[in-house]
Parts: C-alpha cells; sequence; structure tokens
C-alpha cells in the first residue's frame, strides 16, 4: 500500500512541496490562479494526517507518511467525481480527513507498534555516541520528526484563518451630518 522509501525525501517541508508540486501537476493544469488560492486548503490537506496522528501521540517515519498521502491522491484519481469538482482544495482537504477518520486506527495501530520508538531511540544513541566521535557522523543518524513538525505546520495554518475586512457603513451623500 505505497511503502516505498523515496530517498531524496526526508525533511517535512521537501514533503510538503513535493506533495504540492505533485497536485499542481495533476489538477490544476492551467489554472495558475486557482492553485494559488487554494494553495492553503492543499496545505492543511497534505499536513492532516500528521495532525491526526500527533493528537494521539503517534508518529510515523516519512517514507509511510508519503505512502499515506499517494494513496489518498491515487483514490481521488480513481474514484473522485472531478469533473464536478468547483473548488479542488476543499475536496481534496475532506477527502483526505475521511480517509483518516476511516482507516486512522490502522495508521494508529501502525505507529504505535514500539519498532518506531525503538528506532527512535536507537538513531538518538547514535547520535550522541557520534557527537562524541564527529559532528558529521552526528547530523547522519537524526530522529524522524516528520508528523510531529508537519503537525505543527497544520496548527499554524488553522489558527491563522483569513479574516475579511468588514466595511464600514458609509454615509449617504444626500444625508447631513449630526453636528
Amino acid at each position: 500500500m505505497g511503502d516505498e522509501k523515496p530517498p531524496s525525501i526526508r525533511l517535512p517541508e521537501q514533503i510538503t512541496d513535493r506533495f504540492l508540486r505533485s497536485l499542481r501537476k495533476q489538477f490544476y493544469v492551467g489554472l495558475d490562479k486557482a492553485y494559488y488560492q487554494q494553495r492553503r486548503q492543499l496545505i492543511l490537506a497534505i499536513t492532516f494526517p500528521a495532525y491526526w496522528l500527533d493528537e494521539r501521540a503517534v508518529r510515523l517515519p516519512a517514507h509511510r507518511y508519503t505512502g499515506i498521502l499517494t494513496h489518498i491522491i491515487r483514490t481521488v484519481v480513481r474514484e473522485g467525481d472531478l469533473a464536478n469538482v468547483h473548488h479542488f482544495g476543499f475536496y481534496f482537504l475532506k477527502s483526505v480527513q475521511n480517509h483518516m477518520r476511516h482507516q486512522g486506527e490502522t495508521y494508529y495501530d501502525e505507529g504505535k507498534v514500539t519498532r518506531h520508538l525503538a528506532a527512535d531511540t536507537m538513531a538518538g544513541i547514535q547520535r550522541l555516541q557520534a557527537t562524541a566521535k564527529s559532528k558529521a557522523a552526528a547530523q547522519a543518524t537524526t530522529i524522524d520528526r516528520t508528523v510531529p513538525a508537519l503537525a505543527e505546520a497544520h496548527r499554524v495554518l488553522s489558527a491563522a484563518k483569513p479574516t475579511r475586512r468588514k466595511t464600514t457603513a458609509r454615509r449617504k451623500p444626500e444625508q447631513g451630518t449630526l453636528f
């Protein structure tokens, strides 16, 4: 179910950028204005699984997280009624939320398995040992912080909802002043 490990994707920013490029190439061909208008919803959708997992204190490695998103996109392409979708950003966000509602427990169980915790602990121990040996070796062994970083991005975007400026009531020209 998409458990491949792309070696070039490590950082949460790289994951977000990769999926934004992919979504733009697949669903926004020739629609630059719509893409930039809906970019915020797309980022919210990309980071939603991390938010969902982080709320339950579950962590998955980056390759598994990208596998989940790839599966969701393939499902949208295969089963979605894209001809009747007028705002793909909201449609994709809703699709990701529905997927997590139905499949989230599977990911929860997978993430709670001690192997991820053990892998993180071992990476931490290796990093500490490498720090004693050299700085270069310390950078080679890092703890996978994909889910917490993407979850934080989701929280920031969710909190900073754009607001409309309130229009003030304007005085009609024929109306006199009070004073």
